[in-house]
């Protein structure tokens, strides 16, 4: 049986102190824990419990998982990724749904360049 590794000294600064990207990514875990509390705008309108931005991020990557694998997409694992990523904004903005007729939906569907 192989002898375990020694336990990290936790005294050496290499591992006691963080990095500057470590730190970085604090307020990042923050913020995208912040999807679980926002709830999406869209429902409101038919009187349903709506659920929540990380919820509907959650079910859409499952789904593109499904629907990519099931018409041969040549890198599923893409189309997950940007759908898991495709409402982390909303973090900071919240949800913006067309129906919900806030401004920042107002302007979305206007644009006009």
């Amino acid at each position: 049986m192989p002898e375990p590794s020694a336990a990290p000294n936790l005294e050496d600064k290499a591992l006691a102190q963080p990095t500057p990207e470590e730190k970085a990514v604090v307020p990042l875990c923050f913020e995208l824990a912040q999807l679980k509390l926002t709830r999406r705008s869209g429902w409101h309108h038919i009187g349903a419990d709506p659920e929540s931005v990380a919820e509907h991020s959650h079910r859409a990557a499952a789904l593109a998982y499904f629907l990519a694998v099931h018409e041969n997409h040549p890198k599923p694992e893409l189309v997950v990724t940007m759908v898991v990523f495709h409402d982390m904004h909303e973090a900071r903005t919240g949800d913006c749904s067309a129906s919900a007729g806030n401004e920042h939906s107002k302007a979305s569907i206007t644009y006009n360049p």
